[in-house]
């Protein structure tokens, strides 16, 4: 389990929808926090990804913050590393 939280540390709204992917997890580990799945049209392809509740449900506000729990199903207890990414598309990814 980790917490992960992001900011809008610009002077404008970020607009959505959002999503949080989770790239280069080690071989057998898992996100299984709810809220996502896995892109089927952003490369890389199978990639996990949560979508990002935005308070307004448009846009992330300047200066305004968002908390997300990951949750990892890791039955080989390997070493959990990975690369945060942000991503924006009308669609579902």
């Amino acid at each position: 389990v980790q917490t992960v939280k992001l900011t809008n540390s610009n002077t404008v709204p970020v607009p959505g929808p959002l999503y949080f992917m989770v790239t280069g997890l080690p071989g057998g580990v898992t996100l299984s926090t709810t809220g996502g799945g896995l892109t089927k049209t952003v490369t890389p392809k199978g990639t996990p990804y949560i979508k990002l509740p935005l308070a307004d449900g448009l846009t992330l506000k300047p200066g305004a913050s968002i908390s997300l729990t990951l949750q990892f199903l890791n039955p080989g207890r390997a070493r959990i590393s990975y690369t945060p990414k942000i991503f924006r598309t009308s669609a579902t990814p």
